[in-house]
């Protein structure tokens, strides 16, 4: 799939919490891909990045590689951002497009946890689905809800669904069907998968840091240093947490609650790309 057009040739649009950092990061290691210096470039979001335009979104991409890529797991979530599938459709219609997934319940208390971490609104677990935060939260498990937003523009063969599951067995060849789906040689060896931005690694940087580290205002900024200067900061930074900050709690009937409300939608999801995902719990 190596293209003249401008990039990217690929994007992980989500889910968020299920992996899109691990594959970002893995794929970086091909010779032949190269990621956007901003793993969440979140530009195709009316609300966040897309009023800085083409040349800045292009900036964000090594020119020394045959196939760019980008991963933005905010694309998956059509309850809050809206028009995504139709702003990366107009940019670029012959884009490759992966979903990354994991249990939706797993991935709903992934979030949760992760929205704490980050210092952000996350009321009571038992209370969580009577809130609007929950009710975000519970539509990014919607998988099929999600996918459903893009497959009203893009067909099927542009979509590849993958589970994080299988991404971290090297036995299953997941990685090398999502090489060849996006163009790239399938036989280069890449490191073994290693877990990136887990709910661990949050827990031992100070909240008030996280929470700066996202604010729009440093969007440039983040876009300009290195991964080597962000790994240094990031370290640098859990020196100042003195022991890891703990999530909440979560009751079991806060835990079923959710799987119930999560249950239809897991359904439809099966049904609409054709596997059983025997190992999720819903």
């Amino acid at each position: 799939m190596k293209t003249t057009l401008m990039p990217p040739d690929f994007i992980i649009i989500g889910a968020m919490r299920a992996g899109t950092t691990a594959l970002a990061d893995l794929l970086s290691r091909h010779p032949e891909i190269g990621m956007s210096r901003l793993k969440e470039t979140d530009y195709f979001i009316a609300e966040k990045n897309f009023s800085r335009g083409p040349v800045w979104y292009q900036s964000l991409f090594p020119m020394d590689r045959p196939i760019r890529g980008e991963a933005s797991p905010n694309y998956a979530k059509s309850d809050v951002f809206a028009g995504v599938p139709q702003r990366i459709h107009a940019a670029r219609p012959d884009v490759r497009l992966i979903y990354i997934v994991r249990d939706p319940v797993e991935r709903f208390w992934s979030q949760y946890n992760h929205t704490f971490l980050m210092g952000g609104a996350a009321p009571p677990a038992d209370r969580l689905l009577d809130c609007h935060e929950g009710r975000h939260i519970l539509a990014s498990s919607m998988y099929a809800r999600q996918l459903n937003a893009f497959l009203g523009v893009f067909p099927a063969a542009q979509i590849s669904v993958i589970d994080l599951a299988d991404l971290s067995q090297p036995e299953s060849g997941t990685l090398e069907t999502v090489l060849k789906f996006i163009g790239a040689d399938p036989n280069v060896s890449l490191e073994a998968l290693r877990t990136a931005n887990s709910s661990g690694s949050l827990a031992q940087t100070p909240g008030w840091a996280l929470k700066l580290s996202q604010h729009k205002a440093l969007t440039g900024f983040r876009a300009a240093i290195s991964p080597e200067v962000k790994t240094k900061v990031r370290s640098f930074l859990g020196t100042l947490q003195k022991a890891p900050r703990e999530t909440p709690p979560i009751p079991a009937d806060a835990k079923q609650r959710v799987a119930d409300a999560l249950a239809e939608d897991a359904t439809a999801f099966r049904k609409l790309v054709g596997r059983p995902f025997s190992h999720w719990s819903v």
